[in-house]
C-alpha cells in the first residue's frame, strides 16, 4: 500500500455527491467507503460493486441528513485498492480504537 492522491469534492446534497462520484464505477478495483461527521466515524463499506456505494448514499446508509443539515463538518471518503486484503486492513485500522476491534482473549502480542 502506498500513498494515494486524494481529491476533495465539496457537496451539500446526496444528488451532488453521487454526480461527482459517477465515472469511478468503471474502475476494476475494491472500494472502501465511509463518512465522518462531528468527529465521529460512520459505517464502513468494502465492496467491488460501486453501485452498492451509490445505493448506500441514496438510501441513507451513511448520513440521512446530508441533504438538509447545512453542516460544514460532513466528510465522505471513497478509496480504491487492488485487493480486499488491503481494503480490509485499512478498515481495521480505522476501528483500532474501538473496543470491539479485537477479541481480547485471542489478541496475541508480537514481539
Amino acid at each position: 500500500m502506498g500513498l494515494v492522491d486524494a481529491k476533495r469534492i465539496l457537496c451539500r446534497t446526496k444528488f451532488k455527491l453521487i454526480e461527482e462520484l459517477r465515472g469511478l464505477e468503471k474502475e476494476n478495483c475494491v472500494w472502501l467507503a465511509t463518512d465522518e461527521a462531528e468527529g465521529i466515524s460512520g459505517e464502513i463499506m468494502v465492496t467491488e460493486n460501486f453501485d452498492k456505494i451509490i445505493s448506500g448514499i441514496k438510501n441513507g446508509y451513511w448520513s440521512e441528513s446530508l441533504d438538509d443539515s447545512g453542516r460544514n463538518d460532513y466528510r465522505f471518503f471513497v478509496q480504491k485498492y487492488d485487493t480486499f486484503e488491503s481494503a480490509y486492513d485499512v478498515a481495521l485500522s480505522m476501528r483500532e480504537t474501538n473496543p470491539k476491534c479485537y477479541d481480547a482473549k485471542r489478541k496475541v502480542e508480537v514481539g
